[in-house]
Parts: C-alpha cells; structure tokens; sequence
C-alpha cells in the first residue's frame, strides 16, 4: 500500500474565488477542509460516502444533516472505489504524486544500474562480500594521499 504524500497542496485563488466555497458557512468551510484533509491521508484518496461517518469526521455531529448538501457537491464517487467519495482535484494531484513517484523511483533505478551495473553478480556474490573490493580501492586511494602530503 502507498504512503500518502504529507502534505496536499492547496491553491488559494482556486479557494477563493470558488462559487461553491463562497457560499458555504464557515461552518461548513471547516467541514470540507477537515474533510480534504482525510481524504488525503487516506492511501486511496477517498473517504466513506456514509453520513455518519461524514458527520463525525466533519466534526459537525447532529449539524451534518443540515448543512451537508453544500459540502457533499464537492465530492464525487470515488474512481477505484465506487463506495466511497473523493474530491476529484484532489485525486487528480495524488494520482500525479504517485506518477511522479514512480518515475523518480525508476530513474532512481536506471541511475543505480548505470553507476553500479547489476545488484545480482554472474559469481553470486552479495553485495555484502564485494565490500572487501571497495576497502581495498579506498585503501589505495588513501595511500596514494598520504604520500602527496
């Protein structure tokens, strides 16, 4: 399973100038942050479509009844999971964030290879006993100093 990214990110002029924001109580305002904000941490970026649970994590308890059409609009059912609900920005950031992940981790990879050639030696040797080979190298280089000095 993916570790969610710590931090998601937030675009103030979206925010602010958003219809659907601005009509909202800052009751409400706090709700759908607080409710951005699980949804992030959540590995699958979603969160559960129930209304008790929504009422909870929104911290609006008996309120959510009330004020949650407003708050629900930014949400739609969740792509990978169809029995829960995302923001879609936001779930089209964290599919960018693993994207970008992934190739990091596979330049990542190809950098290692290209500096270091295979992990798997043809003789079976572990990485672990070529360290002898590596103290040698490091031993010449350093008596190749000392005698400069």
């Amino acid at each position: 399973m993916k570790r969610s990214p710590l931090s998601f990110p937030f675009f103030p002029g979206d925010w602010l100038s958003s219809a659907r924001i601005a009509a909202m109580t800052p009751a409400q305002e706090g709700a759908y942050v607080r409710l951005l904000a699980y949804t992030w941490e959540e590995p699958s970026c979603c969160i559960p479509s129930d209304d008790s649970t929504l009422a909870t994590l929104s911290r609006l308890g008996p309120g959510w009844r009330r004020l949650k059409d407003q708050i629900k609009a930014c949400f739609t059912t969740c792509p990978d999971h169809p029995e829960r609900l995302t923001n879609l920005k936001l779930w089209e950031q964290r599919q960018a964030y693993y994207a970008f992940q992934n190739r990091q981790t596979e330049a990542g990879k190809r950098g290692m290879a290209k500096r270091w050639g295979s992990l798997s030696q043809p003789d079976n040797q572990t990485i672990g006993s070529l360290s002898s080979g590596y103290e040698k190298t490091i031993g010449s280089l350093l008596s190749g100093y000392e005698k400069t000095i």
